[in-house]
C-alpha cells in the first residue's frame, strides 16, 4: 500500500506500508528508545532507516569506521599544530570530494553541507544553523566538545573546502566549538 503524506519539512512524498518479523529484544529496545525521545515507533524506524540510507550505506562504501571521541581527541592532543594543518589539506584534497559523489550530492558547496549536516545529525554533535548578521549568509555553530585541536582541525577543513568553492569563510574555533559564516550559495557554485 503506497500513501501520500505531506512533511514537515519537504514537499509532498510518498510513503509505504511494509510488514516485517523483527526480533523481540530489538522491538523491546526500540519501544523504549521512542518512548526516552518522546516519538512514536514509527517515526523512530523510518529515522533509523533514513539514517542508513543517507550515512551509513555510502559511509561504509567511502571506507568510514567509527573510533570513540576519545581516543580521536587524544590523537589529535598529540600532534603538532603543522601536522593538524598538514592532515587537514590532505584530508580535504582527497576526501570530502569523492565523498559527495557516494552520498549522491551534488560537487558544490550546497552540496557539501548538505552531507556535513547528515553526519552532524547521525553522530550527535549539536549543531545549529541560522541566518548570519550581514542577512545574505549563513552561520552555523557546531558543538564538537573535542578539545582545541580537533575543533582546529575541523574549522580548517571548514575553511579549505569553501575555499575550494571560491567562498571565503569566517571561521572562529574555540576548545568545543566551530562557528563558520559562508554567504549562502546557489546550487551552481
Amino acid at each position: 500500500m503506497v500513501n501520500r503524506t505531506k512533511s514537515l519539512h519537504n514537499e509532498n512524498h510518498q510513503t509505504e506500508t511494509l510488514t516485517f518479523r523483527i526480533d523481540r529484544k530489538i522491538t523491546k529496545d526500540l519501544r523504549t528508545e521512542s518512548k526516552q525521545k518522546g516519538e512514536s515507533l514509527n517515526v523512530l524506524i523510518n529515522q533509523i532507516l533514513k539514517d542508513y540510507v543517507d550515512y551509513y550505506k555510502p559511509a561504509k562504501k567511502a571506507g568510514s569506521i567509527h573510533f570513540p571521541k576519545q581516543l580521536i581527541t587524544r590523537l589529535f592532543d598529540s600532534l603538532s599544530d603543522e601536522d593538524i594543518d598538514r592532515i587537514a589539506m590532505e584530508h580535504v584534497n582527497h576526501d570530502p570530494m569523492e565523498d559527495l559523489h557516494l552520498f549522491r550530492q551534488s560537487y558544490t558547496l550546497l552540496g557539501f553541507m548538505i552531507m556535513l549536516s547528515v553526519w552532524l545529525r547521525v553522530s550527535e554533535f549539536s549543531f545549529s544553523k541560522g541566518p548570519g548578521v550581514g542577512g545574505n549568509d549563513e552561520t552555523t555553530s557546531i558543538r564538537l566538545g573535542m578539545g582545541r585541536k580537533y575543533s582546529n582541525f575541523f574549522g580548517k577543513c571548514i575553511q579549505l573546502v569553501c575555499e575550494h568553492f571560491k567562498v571565503n569563510p569566517n571561521v572562529e574555533v574555540t576548545d568545543n566549538t566551530v562557528m563558520f559564516t559562508t554567504a549562502f550559495q546557489s546550487e551552481n557554485s
